[in-house]
């Protein structure tokens, strides 16, 4: 029986012997379209996760208790965004733009790490699905820690081969630096510090002298890391948010078919529905999902093949790559294992974005997956629905984000909103803002335009409340005593929360009168004047 995985068994492609310069310039016209499709997305209003890393926020707190006891993260992303918006100030192109440069820097490290394990053209492949990924390309622009992490978890991983191979002690020193800066900048560096740790022993069986480093390596970065994991043994409480959820399978299912591959651009799936929400989609959807299966399990299969070699305690088939698809099934697999353990321990422990991590290999297998395969025309076939399906998944995400989830929730028009409620203040003076959801970005919007010279002080010529827990009455009351005209209602779409009940309470009040909405991404404003109450 022909394996249909072993190298020699499969037919070239007509390109086979491919140039270099034919090479140079496919891989710089996926960059091209990667950058294209990524810079619209630089200039949108920054969410509330953002906002907690930006210049402005710093600015009002203590930065040691900001960045080191008040967030979840470890500190690296956060001190580094505070150098960089201390350079460059904090408009949202600037806060995104590491995050861009990470974004396309993972690029460039996928290529060339399966340009040496796989070749050119299943690295020109997966170059191409990472540039067209939905997933990679949102936190392409968003300031946040999970580009940053993606691009070193990338590096450790290659250092870390490189370093096994060349035996250099500048190599083992480099591609420890950088994995203590990995797991400084986000906690799920840790179960692909444990994915190429496991590989690196598992090579040590057939090679001892990798043995001294790996155990010098492991000591200095326990050693390195130990004063953030005191920290977090001491702050366990906090890590545990209400939107974590676990890994069960149906959340499985969603992460490797709709979430991975597409971004839910195509299914919008919410992750907090059952998964009946999911089946009851139209039937097409499934077979998306069961291409993107069969290419997984092809992909894991050929990865499985190469892996055990003559055995899977001797070195792989390709002495010249050793055994690196050994590498990459460890570091697709031990981060699922980890989240599905840490899930039988606490229901408050998975998210899908912590798993961006597996994108990588996730590709590399998707790509092999389509591309490996002794019949021309069904490499040919496969390798084009393959790019089809993310090219129609990279359309769909800006005309998906709209009130579905798509990779995760879009960036409310906060900014447009604020600039909104300044102009009214200029025209018609003191207001009140209600609001049914708490907000960073409002204030935060409210202090750039403070700080742009633009209002001398807002706070003075505005009561802001959040609405939800508080009595109408009470609130109306306080609203007259200030002598305030006009009132704002603020309808978050993405966040409904208490919106319904605050509408039906101030809707009805004899108290104000509606005037008109406002529609902005993600927000309406429902203006209303202020009346005399009436004698009961």
């Amino acid at each position: 029986f022909a394996n249909p995985w072993e190298p020699n068994r499969m037919r070239p492609v007509s390109f086979s012997s491919i140039t270099l310069r034919l090479e140079v310039v496919l891989l710089v016209a996926i960059i091209l379209i990667a950058l294209f499709v990524r810079i619209p997305g630089l200039g949108d209003s920054l969410w509330s996760d953002e906002v907690w890393y930006t210049r402005t926020m710093f600015e009002q707190a203590d930065l040691l208790r900001l960045v080191l006891w008040m967030d979840v993260h470890p500190p690296a992303y956060a001190l580094t965004l505070m150098a960089w918006t201390g350079l460059f100030g904090d408009s949202e192109v600037t806060v995104r733009l590491p995050s861009f440069l990470f974004g396309l820097g993972s690029l460039l490290m996928l290529w060339y790490m399966a340009r040496h394990w796989l070749g050119p053209h299943l690295a020109l492949l997966s170059a191409a699905l990472i540039a067209l990924s939905p997933v990679h390309i949102w936190y392409s622009y968003e300031n946040k820690t999970n580009m940053m992490l993606l691009l070193l978890t990338i590096m450790s991983v290659w250092l870390y081969w490189r370093a096994s191979e060349r035996g250099l002690k500048r190599n083992w020193i480099i591609a420890t630096a950088v994995m203590i800066a990995a797991l400084y900048t986000h906690a799920y560096a840790v179960p692909i510090a444990a994915a190429i740790f496991l590989w690196l022993g598992w090579r040590t069986l057939y090679d001892h002298a990798l043995a001294k480093p790996l155990v010098i390596c492991v000591v200095v970065i326990v050693f390195a890391v130990a004063p953030w994991v005191v920290h977090l043994l001491g702050h366990r409480e906090e890590l545990m948010r209400s939107y974590l959820r676990e890994l069960s399978l149906a959340e499985l299912y969603k992460l490797l078919l709709v979430w991975l591959p597409s971004g839910n651009a195509l299914r919008a799936v919410n992750p907090y529905r059952p998964f009946s929400h999911l089946v009851a989609q139209p039937w097409p959807y499934f077979l998306i999902e069961a291409f993107v299966a069969v290419l997984l399990v092809r992909g894991l299969g050929f990865f499985a093949y190469r892996a055990r070699g003559d055995g899977w305690f001797k070195p792989a088939i390709n002495s010249g790559q050793k055994d690196s698809a050994r590498l990459v099934l460890l570091w697709f697999c031990v981060p699922l294992i980890f989240t599905v353990v840490g899930s039988s321990v606490s229901d408050s422990f998975y998210l899908e974005r912590n798993l961006l991590v597996i994108l990588p290999p996730f590709l590399l297998i998707l790509a092999a997956g389509a591309y490996i395969n002794r019949r021309y025309w069904v490499r040919v076939a496969l390798t084009m629905g393959l790019v089809t399906l993310f090219f129609m998944a990279t359309l769909s995400l800006p005309y998906s984000n709209t009130e579905e989830w798509t990779v995760y929730k879009y960036k409310v028009d906060w900014r447009t909103a604020a600039y909104y409620f300044h102009d009214e203040i200029a025209h018609i003076g003191p207001l009140a803002v209600l609001l049914s959801t708490p907000t960073r970005e409002f204030p935060y919007y409210q202090r750039r335009i403070m700080l742009a010279g633009k209002s001398n002080n807002w706070e003075e010529q505005s009561l802001v409340e959040k609405v939800c827990k508080a009595n109408p009455e009470a609130i109306l009351e306080n609203i007259s005593k200030k002598g305030l005209s006009s009132v704002y209602l603020v309808e978050n779409k993405t966040w409904l929360g208490c919106w319904k009940r605050v509408w039906k309470s101030y809707s009805t009040n004899n108290q104000l009168q509606f005037v008109e909405q406002k529609d902005f991404k993600g927000l309406t404003i429902y203006k209303f004047n202020v009346q005399a109450p009436t004698n009961r």
